[in-house]
């Protein structure tokens, strides 16, 4: 064949020193950015990659020989990387692998040192980091090093060349990250170096081939089931063989092996040739390439780096200017471009995650340098404005990718106010527009809000493009203006009421009563109806609705209540008002049903531990109301709780024991429902060693000091946790210690104490295996020894004089009405949000609202169903007072639905309708169509889904929970950037985190505005689906760029493809580090959903 060469199209500034060989011209090579210095200057033998810290991004692994050291380079993901950390090995390192040997999800290294014949084993911790190296014995001056389950036990072994030998070491993996003494076969040559594994058979079995550094030969070793080798199949080699790269250069399925030569037999200084396999484990030699090029070349790898689907090759040259890269052809044949790059050893990866290779490489300066892919553009606006009428549905601004079309590049679309306010005129847009190779057009749309209410003026904003990537710019026209038009007419009369109208009572009961009122007038029309119970604002109703029921109301009690009719423009009307009293029950003998509970109930246990548990039930129905739930312990009642308390918390247990529990409702007439019956077990204490970790105080935690006297005082304080439970707590007065408490005790009287004294008082509680936690202190003076103090002793007076709690500045009604001798009251909202307002009766008492000590208010967030708030009420003497109130959050009327970005849609429109207008002729309508129906994604507005739009993990994590129909969860996050999370998202992020699909970052955050990469992905689902998967197995997949998926991530992506839930993309590429589309995202979902009802 002919071979081709060309000039690099990029590099400019060096193309006068670039390396030219005539010929016809290779006409399509990669483009690539100029190499960019990292600052970071290293002694590197050899390179390797990998995704170290598991967050989808390639990392860096350099080898050091001369300073016996291996350093791990984060990679940023934008083709940058982080500053270098270094951990020791052996004595002169030559080359690693990553994987994860010990079977904790963590990934680890093995270094082979060659002064000291051993392998240095690093294993990976959460965070990223290792922990010291821990070295095993392998042979005569090991080099090459490989990994894979050579024996078939479910752990990976390593293979290393003993390279002053003629023999190869397999050290068996014991799964715990320790490998036993090695295990020597003839590697069928003397000197043995480089070492690659494969299943060149297919018999599923690893296999290896093995290059020697004397007698021109390389030789092929077929891998048995028990870890044994086959004698070595020799094969000539036409010179010393120096590296090895493994792929399907030819496109026939079958793996090919790219043998580098120096020192040619018979003359040359160095060449590269493809063995072609068959499939059985034998090859057929090709012709050779770079032979009148090369000088003595050491390396070799390979990448797709003009992204057609083909494996591609790059060679360095030990003793010339330059580098080669070989485009392969798909029939096995290449064609070469040189690069004027001095190289020592490199690595390749998708870098900038653009979908093609990059190239990063050390000089003979010692300089880590990044060549990363590049793309072509001018990116900007079609327009400069945009004019869209009020009613207009949406705003689509258009931007072009002029000035060449080449490889892929990003750019954040943004919107900003001017005249137009975010949230009330239009829908705010941040999202980045990726646009692949050839694309030269995108479009964003942008909703605009019909809001009914008139202004005097056109409103606008302004929509910014920023931060182009790989190489591409901005053109002039980067921002556009987009002006709302107004079709409102001005309006200044409120609704009124028919003559005569008047509310109607009916359903009267002992604790309901439905509202009837009639249709109001209005010039522009009537959109709600608000109602209002003694003076508070229960609920705002639709327009055409004219009937309310009222539940939860107190036996035997007068209501006041009001209607009024409201238009577009919050114009309100006069209200028709009323009264009606609910009916009295007459004696116990009128209410003979118990409470029931909901269907499906079931008592669920939680927050066990060795000592504890947490029993959680659902709200039960009583026609008369709930008046508390009775708790029981292996058929004794332990308490009973309020009718508006749902769970418990259950301290003392014994460790490693069972425990039977039951839960029953209970209403004023002392009926009781039947059972929720559950069983948990304590967890056991292993031994004293396995626990280090002391218990620890809630936050805000403070010792209380109440019922000071002159001889005494009562120490008082929270209950502290721990992870196997707290054994007690220590008493210590002035330093000293007086007692030691049971771990269920949380006050302590201490008596003899002298008058007007000052004594410090401190408390530490200690688990069972002696660990303590900080101390709790406070000072206290005892009283003077006269009548005057002591009849002035501290106020015990814990309770409240006001209580309410007001949502969009309207006051929402409590049942019952606040008394400040009830403590327990119940209301309701659609709000995802409420304000809860407080006075305490005493101004010498503290207030906490959730646990968060405030003044006279807070602020709240509501999930949808019942959220508790406690307001707890601590008197100067130190008692204290809880009011509970039970808010429950209803989903909405008909008109309303939660979009995965937390804002609101109308969703009375039929959701098999899809009235996503901006998915017409997109490649996943009909997916996305049919997940909106099965109510799996929603879209940022009726009209809205935004299919390639990124997601991010929070909008992941929702779809993901809805497809499993998972239950959302209340229980609090832990992650540090939960305030980050929101609202709407928390319960599904709660869920997933209950059911160890989402584990988080190593700093332990959620990133939740994170894109997900698409590997990351696959782990989600391979967690939430609890799949089993085959690391062995999955050492490769069938994407072309296999080389480019994160060992961590291949057994999960393995698995998701496995079960067809994933494809690749064009030229059978899975791209694993490029960010989940919303349409990719909604297909792969309703995938999972048909799988999961299989």
């Amino acid at each position: 064949m002919n071979i081709r060469y060309s000039v690099k199209r990029l590099l400019p500034a060096v193309l006068a020193t670039m390396l030219f060989v005539p010929g016809t011209g290779y006409a399509s090579p990669a483009l690539f950015q100029n190499p960019y210095a990292t600052g970071i200057t290293k002694s590197t033998y050899s390179m390797s990659k990998g995704d170290i810290n598991r967050d989808g991004l390639i990392d860096l692994i350099l080898i050091e020989n001369s300073d016996n050291r291996v350093s791990v380079i984060l990679g940023k993901g934008d083709g940058t990387f982080a500053s270098p950390v270094n951990y020791a090995v052996g004595s002169n390192p030559r080359r690693a692998v990553i994987d994860d040997f010990n079977k904790d999800a963590f990934p680890d290294l093995a270094v082979t040192n060659s002064y000291s014949n051993s392998v240095s084993v690093l294993l990976g911790k959460a965070d990223g980091t290792f922990m010291d190296a821990v070295n095993f014995s392998a042979g005569d001056f090991p080099v090459g090093i490989v990994t894979a389950d050579f024996d078939s036990n479910g752990t990976l072994d390593l293979v290393v060349t003993d390279s002053n030998s003629t023999k190869i070491a397999l050290l068996k993996g014991n799964g715990n990250g320790t490998f036993q003494s090695p295990v020597y076969t003839e590697a069928g040559g003397q000197y043995p170096v480089p070492l690659a594994a494969s299943d060149f058979n297919r018999d599923g079995i690893m296999d290896l081939v093995i290059g020697m550094n004397a007698g021109d030969i390389l030789s092929i070793l077929m891998g048995g089931a028990d870890g044994t080798f086959e004698s070595p199949v020799v094969y000539p080699a036409r010179g010393n063989v120096t590296d090895f790269s493994i792929g399907d250069f030819n496109d026939d399925s079958q793996e090919d092996i790219a043998v580098l030569l120096n020192n040619n037999t018979g003359g040359g200084t160095g060449s590269f040739y493809i063995l072609s396999g068959k499939g059985d484990g034998t090859f057929t030699a090709g012709p050779e390439y770079g032979a009148d090029t090369f000088w003595y070349p050491l390396r070799m790898t390979m990448g797709d780096f003009d992204g057609d689907g083909f494996p591609d090759l790059v060679v360095h040259n030990q003793n010339a200017n330059n580098t080669s890269m070989w485009y392969g052809d798909g029939s096995g044949g290449f064609n070469p471009v040189y690069y004027p790059v001095s190289v020592h050893d490199f690595a390749t990866g998708d870098f900038n995650r653009d979908g093609k290779d990059d190239l990063a490489y050390t000089d003979f300066t010692r300089s880590l340098y990044i060549m990363n892919s590049a793309a072509e553009g001018e990116l900007e606006f079609s327009d400069s404005q945009i004019d869209v009428a009020e009613d207009g549905d949406s705003a689509v601004v258009t931007v072009n990718r002029n000035v060449g079309s080449y490889g892929r590049t990003q750019v954040r679309v943004m919107t900003s106010d001017g005249t137009a306010a975010a949230g009330t005129d239009y829908v705010p847009v941040d999202e980045v527009l990726t646009f692949d190779e050839g694309e030269t057009s995108k479009t964003v749309t942008i909703p605009v809000i019909d809001n009914a209410v008139y202004s005097a003026a056109d409103r606008s904003f302004r929509v910014q493009l920023s931060s182009p990537t790989n190489g591409a710019t901005l053109g002039a026209a980067d921002s556009v203006t987009v002006a709302i038009h107004e079709d409102d007419a001005s309006d200044s009369d409120a609704p009124v009421w028919p003559v005569n109208g008047e509310i109607k009572f009916t359903n009267v009961s002992h604790t309901a009563i439905t509202l009837n009122w009639p249709e109001a007038v209005d010039d522009t029309g009537v959109t709600g109806y608000a109602v209002y119970m003694d003076g508070a604002r229960l609920n705002t109703v639709t327009g055409s609705t004219y009937s309310y029921d009222i539940s939860g109301l107190a036996p035997a009690t007068a209501y006041h209540f009001s209607i009024t009719a409201v238009d577009a423009y919050n114009h309100e009307s006069a209200g028709l008002t009323g009264m009606a009293a609910t009916l009295p029950i007459a004696n116990s003998s009128d209410d003979t049903t118990a409470p029931v509970w909901p269907s499906g109930s079931q008592l669920i246990l939680s927050n066990v531990s060795p000592s504890g548990v947490t029993l959680n039930w659902p709200e039960a129905v009583d026609d008369t109301g709930v008046s508390g739930y009775a708790v029981y312990m292996d058929g004794a009642r332990l308490n009973t709780v309020t009718g508006s308390t749902y769970s418990y918390d259950i301290s003392g247990l014994a460790p490693a024991t069972a425990y039977h529990f039951s839960i029953t409702a209970v209403d004023a007439y002392n009926h009781e429902s039947a059972g929720l019956t559950g069983m948990a077990a304590t967890l056991p204490i292993a031994n004293s060693s396995d626990d280090t970790t002391a218990p620890v105080w809630p936050s805000g935690s403070q010792l209380i000091l109440s019922n000071v006297s002159r001889s005494g005082v009562t120490l008082n304080w929270p209950e502290a946790s721990d992870d196997v439970g707290t054994a007690g707590y220590e008493i210590y007065k002035d330093g000293a210690g007086l007692n030691t408490v049971t771990g269920s005790t949380y006050a302590y009287d201490i008596s003899g104490l002298s008058p007007a004294t000052t004594y410090t008082f401190s408390v530490r509680a200690v688990d069972a295996a002696g660990n303590v936690s900080i101390e709790l202190t406070n000072t206290a003076k005892t009283q003077e020894n006269n009548e005057s103090n002591e009849t002035a002793p501290l106020s015990s007076n814990a309770n409240l004089k006001a209580l309410s709690v007001v949502v969009n500045g309207s006051v929402l009604a409590l049942s019952p009405a606040f008394k400040p001798e009830v403590q327990n009251y119940k209301a309701g909202t659609t709000e995802n949000g409420a304000d809860i307002y407080f006075a305490a009766d005493d101004s010498s008492a503290k207030v906490t609202v959730n646990g968060t000590k405030v003044k006279d208010s807070l602020r709240v967030s509501l999930q949808e169903g019942d959220n508790l708030i406690t307001v707890a009420v601590q008197a100067e003497n130190g008692s204290i007072k809880t009011y509970r109130i039970m808010l429950h959050r209803e989903a909405g009327d008909e008109t309303q639905t939660e979009t995965e970005s937390g804002s609101t849609v109308g969703a009375g429109l039929d959701a098999a309708a899809c009235t996503f207008t901006d998915i017409i002729g997109h490649w996943a309508k009909n997916d996305i169509c049919a997940a909106s129906s099965l109510g799996i994604v929603n879209g940022l507005s009726a009209d809205t889904f935004r299919p390639n739009g990124v997601i991010n993990r929070a909008e992941f994590t929702a779809m993901l929970i809805r497809t499993l129909r998972i239950s959302s969860d209340t229980a609090a996050l832990s992650f540090p950037d939960r305030a980050n999370i929101p609202v709407w998202a928390e319960g599904y992020v709660s869920a997933a985190v209950r059911k160890g699909i989402i584990i988080g970052f190593p700093d332990g955050s959620f990133h939740p505005e994170q894109p997900v990469s698409r590997a990351e992905m696959a782990v989600f689902i391979y967690r939430a689906i609890n799949w089993q998967a085959d690391k062995g197995a999955a050492s490769r997949t069938s994407f072309s760029d296999d080389a480019e998926i994160p060992a961590w991530a291949k057994p999960y992506v393995a698995a998701a493809t496995e079960h067809d839930l994933l494809q690749g993309q064009n030229g059978n590429r899975f791209a694993p580090s490029s960010s989940l589309t919303r349409a990719e995202a909604a297909v792969i979902m309703l995938r999972l959903s048909k799988l999961q009802n299989q």
